[in-house]
């Protein structure tokens, strides 16, 4: 081994000397504070940064944020430290620093505060169901649905605007917010509270009935609690009358039971009443186109008088179409005697009643003005057949000029004044008719002849003195 010199000897003590000081340098380098990066939350509102504590080897971390102008740093209760005053649309860094006995450390976090969104306008249900609810869609919006005051059954929000497979007759609350972009947060929510339908209880009610029809109305029966609707359920009313149709349309006619259409889905349908409208107006008969006629002569008060009544009806009963009305004579009361008479016809249109007035009551109506009272029932046809009109029946009052009570005399001057009618009537009728015949026409050419022929010898005998009468001439000029 080489012996070291005393020259030797000091720079390796240098050596080791330097030696050891880096290694010291090294020592205290990798001793520096190790701070972990902060954690932070900013509010809703966006307007506070609370970053949560850090202590290393039992020193509590400062907490700084930079840019600091306008923030208020409050130390909260749980050692957290709150920022107040975040303004949207900047970016803050969070700085830790740890500070030892011996030597410090930090670390920092950046906050990149978007812009705030306010609230839309609430919701607006736009169709409600049993068992969805449809919104109408706001553009950037995004939406959410709970059941009312039930915070654990809210969604996650989207954009569908259909919310299916709800409870009915349940009350649920539906949220909107902007929606969350590059540089905006998702905005401050509205709510609008919608409750589900009802589900309809109960089976349709019956088919509608007919009433009454004409060219331009049906009129069914109304019923307590149900509508009706003509044109396919599209309008619905409560009235049986529908009016302002067309003539000669067939329509149908549903009915449902009425319901508040905000809280109960309408209820099953009816079957449909199916009506076809008249072509034309139906014929409305009046007692005022009836007629009555006692018969003609002298109407002996004692003898059988005759009386002839019409109704009213369509001038063409085969052709009758529903509406239409008729007025038919039914019986009749003679000066309030009873019972009452009824009518014999033959046609069905001309009714024959026959009475002796002086049977009647007190048995003397010589030379009286009686009353007949005549009572018509009033029909209806109903497309098929003529239907009576129950309590609708409808009574005139007509007056009938008796003549005397008839005797044997008043028959013989009857007769015999029948007999001087037959006299007037034919005698001088066939008298002219003798006059201005050819029998007599022949006759009285005759007679002119002969009587011209005695003129012409009365012209000869005084042809000397030329006084003859021309008897030819004369009748044939009173001929010509």
């Amino acid at each position: 081994m080489t012996k070291l010199t005393t020259v030797s000897k000091k720079l390796l003590a240098m050596l080791m000397a330097m030696l050891m000081l880096f290694s010291c340098m090294a020592v205290s380098a990798s001793a520096a504070v190790s701070v972990p990066v902060p954690t932070y939350k900013l509010n809703d509102s966006k307007t506070a940064i609370t970053v949560d504590p850090i202590v290393v080897d039992g020193v509590k971390a400062v907490i700084t944020i930079n840019p600091s102008t306008g923030i208020e740093t409050l130390e909260l209760a749980d050692g957290s430290t709150r920022f107040d005053g975040i303004t949207t649309g900047k970016t803050y860094t969070i700085i830790a620093t740890v500070t030892t006995a011996s030597d410090s450390g930090s670390n920092t976090a950046t906050v990149s505060v978007k812009k705030s969104q306010a609230a839309p306008s609430s919701p607006v249900a736009k169709e409600i169901t049993t068992n969805s609810i449809t919104i109408v869609a706001m553009a950037g919006c995004e939406y959410a649905i709970q059941k009312a005051d039930d915070d654990t059954t809210l969604s996650a929000y989207s954009e569908n605007v259909v919310f299916a497979s709800l409870l009915s007759g349940t009350k649920y609350t539906i949220f909107a917010r902007k929606k969350e972009t590059n540089d905006s947060y998702a905005g401050a929510t509205s709510s609008v509270t919608v409750t589900t339908l009802k589900t309809a209880t109960g089976d349709a009610p019956e088919k509608p009935v007919l009433l009454d029809k004409t060219n331009k109305t049906i009129t069914i029966k109304e019923v307590e609690n149900v509508e009706f609707s003509i044109d396919g359920g599209k309008t619905w009313q409560t009235s049986g009358e529908f009016k302002g149709l067309s003539a000669g349309k067939l329509y149908g006619i549903v009915a449902r039971y009425i319901f508040d259409s905000t809280v109960q889905e309408a209820g099953a349908q009816s079957d449909a009443l199916q009506v076809k409208t008249n072509t034309r107006e139906s014929y409305k008969a009046s007692i005022g186109n009836c007629t009555f006629k006692a018969q003609d002569g002298k109407r002996y008060s004692n003898e059988n008088i005759k009386i002839t009544v019409t109704g009213d009806a369509p001038s063409s009963l085969a052709n009758a179409q529903y509406g239409d009305t008729r007025y038919t004579p039914a019986y009749y009361v003679v000066d309030t005697a009873t019972p009452a008479r009824t009518f014999t016809s033959s046609d069905g249109k001309t009714f024959v009643g026959n009475f002796t007035p002086d049977s009647l009551n007190d048995g003397n109506k010589a030379n009286k003005k009686i009353k007949i009272v005549v009572t018509y029932t009033i029909s209806k046809y109903d497309g098929a057949k003529w239907v009576t009109l129950e309590g609708k029946e409808e009574s005139a009052t007509y007056e009938v000029q008796l003549g005397a009570k008839k005797t044997f005399f008043t028959g013989i001057a009857e007769a015999l004044e029948s007999f001087l009618n037959l006299i007037l009537n034919t005698i001088p009728a066939a008298i002219a008719d003798f006059f201005n015949g050819q029998q007599f026409s022949d006759m009285w050419d005759g007679l002119v002849g002969l009587l011209g022929g005695l003129g012409n010898l009365g012209g000869a005998a005084g042809g000397t003195t030329g006084g003859g009468l021309d008897l030819g001439g004369l009748l044939g000029g009173v001929t010509a």
